[in-house]
């Protein structure tokens, strides 16, 4: 089911949102789409929604941080 549409809602209307979701529920298919929309990567998202909302794809530059490693470490991509 295709919800870009809520993506480029909750990027454009410029307020705050907390986003907690169960295990397992799609928080990093969530971020992963987050990312890859402010990197500017239009051609993911033919097909979709958000292909005829969005008019300009900027890239913005992205901080990943990933704590999947072993406890007490993490790494920045």
């Amino acid at each position: 089911m295709d919800k870009t549409d809520l993506i480029y809602k909750l990027v454009t209307e410029g307020t705050q949102y907390f986003l907690s979701r169960p295990r397992r529920f799609g928080k990093s298919l969530l971020t992963t789409t987050l990312r890859a929309y402010f990197e500017g990567r239009k051609a993911l998202f033919e097909g979709l929604a958000i292909e005829k909302l969005e008019t300009e794809w900027k890239k913005y530059p992205v901080f990943h941080l990933d704590f999947a490693g072993t406890a007490g470490t993490y790494a920045v991509s």
